[in-house]
C-alpha cells in the first residue's frame, strides 16, 4: 500500500491529467502498433532502470 499511495502522490504533484476522446485514443493506439512493438520498445528503458537503480525493486 506504501508504495501505491507513493506512485500516486507523484501521479498528482506532476499536475492535471488530459482525458481523450474513445476516438482520438483509438488512432493513436493504431498509429502506435501492436502491444508486443510497445513491449519491444520498453525492454531498452527497463534494462537502463534494473542497473542504474536497483533500489526501485526493494
Amino acid at each position: 500500500m506504501d508504495k501505491a499511495a507513493h506512485v500516486q502522490l507523484l501521479a498528482r504533484a506532476a499536475g492535471e491529467y488530459e482525458v481523450w476522446p474513445a476516438d482520438a485514443a483509438m488512432m493513436v493506439r493504431g498509429a502506435l502498433g501492436s502491444p508486443q512493438l510497445g513491449w519491444l520498445s520498453f525492454q531498452t528503458l527497463w534494462d537502463e532502470i534494473t542497473q542504474t537503480d536497483p533500489d526501485l525493486f526493494d
